[in-house]
């Protein structure tokens, strides 16, 4: 018999019993020791784990708990055993390590996403909103497909990357940015602050509105002109971002929208302060078309900031 659940459910697995005399009967979760020499401990009751006559009561299932379970019924005529495989199922979830990477032209990095949930989850890398493939022979794809690996870093290796994790019941995604340096006589420096200007917060105005197709990942740039910048934020509609978990914004100022569906659309303001609570913003409209194939909305869930 084969059980599948996913994590935090309730569950009875119950043996039918059928005896004229007096019987007992004991749970055994079937394992193997590290010689592969089997070991079977008995299961009484707990918190958790409640046996009864005929049923174990799991409470709060954990990933752990899967395997196979032991019924054994005995009584003065002999014993009778059944064999239960508990498949415990849980979420997708997915982060990306380094959350920000700073690397410079022509030295190594990488980037490894990691996951969790059952059954294990299948890994797709994208960059920049398209996928990366086994095929490209600068950047490789490790362990099964959960690291990248770039033995060089290219000019065009700028950019947000994401991890697509998923299995049969969810899935999940994360990003991160790969931010390209400057080296010159002086050292090491972030390019960005070679062209920038000591002075209040001052933000570039975007030249025009963007529009973008629905179910594609839509990026934007906040372009900073002056330093020092203490933060940067992104609004929708006077509301700061992110509110769900297709929003990511990064340090720098990028904001990125994945997966868009109609609901995207709005009036979207990128925001700048310093440490003396000036600030500079600009604005642009944001207008989402509806593919033909377009995904269903989904509905929004919060994010938590740490």
């Amino acid at each position: 018999m084969l059980i599948s659940l996913t994590t935090n459910d309730r569950r009875h697995r119950d043996k039918k019993i059928s005896a004229n005399q007096a019987f007992q009967v004991a749970w055994e979760r079937l394992t193997t020791a590290d010689n592969g020499s089997p070991q079977n401990p008995v299961i009484v009751g707990s918190s958790r784990h409640e046996p009864t006559e005929g049923s174990l009561l799991i409470r709060k299932v954990e990933p752990q708990d899967a395997g196979k379970y032991l019924c054994l019924v005995t009584n003065v005529v002999g014993e009778e055993r059944a064999t239960i495989t508990l498949d415990v199922r849980s979420p997708v979830e997915a982060r990306i390590v380094p959350e920000v990477l700073t690397t410079h032209v022509g030295q190594p990095a990488s980037l490894r996403c990691v996951s969790t949930g059952r059954p294990p989850p299948q890994i797709r890398w994208f960059k920049d909103a398209q996928e990366l493939l086994d095929d490209d022979v600068r950047i490789r794809l490790l362990d099964d497909r959960h690291l990248i690996q770039l033995a060089t870093v290219a000019t065009q290796d700028d950019g947000i990357y994401q991890c697509l994790a998923y299995n049969a019941l969810t899935q999940a995604q994360a990003s991160t940015q790969l931010i390209l340096g400057a080296v010159n006589s002086a050292g090491v420096a972030e390019a960005t602050a070679r062209v920038a200007l000591r002075g209040p917060p001052t933000v570039r105005p975007f030249v025009s509105n963007r529009t973008a197709v629905a179910t594609e990942t839509l990026e934007m740039h906040c372009a900073l002109l002056t330093y020092p910048i203490k933060a940067v934020h992104w609004e929708k509609d006077g509301r700061k971002l992110p509110f769900h978990h297709r929003q990511k914004v990064f340090a720098n100022g990028t904001l990125l929208l994945l997966a868009t569906t109609v609901h995207d659309a709005g009036k979207y303001t990128c925001v700048a302060s310093n440490e003396e609570g000036q600030k500079a913003s600009a604005s642009l409209h944001v207008t989402v078309k509806a593919g033909i194939t377009a995904a269903l909305d989904e509905q929004s869930q919060p994010v938590h900031s740490t």
